[in-house]
């Protein structure tokens, strides 16, 4: 039973209450008076969108976080900021693992880098929150970056990449999942190369087709990268710039793709890289590893490889 504040009326559900407060004031109004939460970086009131975004976050904006981490990096409130805000959007969620690092980024959480700089390690964080285990436990194979020859590495296309990359070594034939694995018997990885515009709509009106894949994928016990030509800021811009009468709701393509990284996290993740010829170096690596890159985080391996 929820009790509405304003006027005692009681109604069986939250649902009926956030409908009834529409006599009122409206929702925002409503747990601005009775739940006020502010953004810690600026003391601006939190922007109610739903009940759980509103009373598990800490800021309005992705740019208040960075700069009041960046400004309290090594306060320990900080520290137990981090660990709040990931243990309530896994309680929410309903998921027992550390995320990857794109899952981090595309909920406007803390990301793997911020963990291991104040925790040492992804481990350290997972012990500290006693309910998430450790995902991501292997770093890249040794020579992952300065490996340059993939010549003797025979990549087999899907006969249906239209505009394949161009490898030295490669065949065609029909794949029933990804667009690129290795041409051995015992292949496991395949990558699934997007285009931005591709991962926008594959993501989006095309999420149940992509979804269909990765379940294959899992039945054949086989481990699937998406491998995307383009980093966020791009895919931003690219929506962005879309005529408006059939502008595509790039809202709902991350909304699926964070629920993929969540529901298939033991055989899927993405990578965003900065053009098509990275996207293409990345997956040879990809592919040339193999199953050597299953535990690894790929996006956060690449970010802190720019970086470097």
């Amino acid at each position: 039973m929820e009790k509405c504040l304003i006027c005692k009326k009681d109604f069986k559900s939250i649902r009926a209450l956030h409908c009834h407060l529409k006599a009122h004031s409206g929702t925002q109004a409503y747990y601005q008076q009775f739940f006020p939460r502010f953004d810690l970086y600026d003391g601006s009131i939190i922007e109610y969108k739903n009940l759980n975004q509103y009373l598990s976050s800490f800021f309005n904006s992705e740019e208040n976080r960075q700069k009041y981490y960046t400004e309290n990096l090594y306060n320990n409130k900080v520290k137990e900021l981090i660990l709040n805000e990931i243990k309530n959007n896994a309680n929410y969620k309903g998921y027992s693992f550390l995320p990857s690092h794109n899952y981090l980024i595309l909920s406007k959480l803390p990301n793997i880098s911020y963990i291991k700089r104040l925790y040492n390690s992804c481990e350290e964080f997972c012990k500290k929150t006693k309910t998430l285990d450790q995902l991501f436990v292997k770093n890249l194979p040794k020579d992952f970056w300065s490996k340059t020859d993939f010549s003797d590495l025979e990549i087999m296309i899907d006969t249906r990449e239209q505009t394949p990359f161009d490898f030295k070594n490669s065949i065609k034939n029909k794949l029933d999942f990804g667009d690129y694995t290795t041409s051995t018997h015992y292949a496991k990885v395949f990558v699934e190369r997007k285009a931005i515009g591709d991962f926008v709509s594959s993501m989006g009106s095309g999420s149940n087709r992509f979804e269909k894949e990765l379940n294959r994928c899992r039945e054949f016990n086989s481990y699937i990268v998406m491998v995307v030509e383009g980093e966020l800021s791009d895919i931003e811009y690219y929506v962005e710039n879309f005529p408006k009468s059939n502008k595509p709701n790039l809202s709902f393509s991350l909304h699926n793709l964070r629920r993929f990284l969540i529901e298939y996290a033991d055989i899927f993740q993405v990578v965003f890289c900065k053009d098509k010829e990275s996207a293409k170096d990345m997956t040879q690596r990809i592919l040339f590893f193999g199953e050597k890159i299953k535990n690894c985080d790929l996006q956060y391996f690449l970010d802190i490889h720019h970086v470097d």
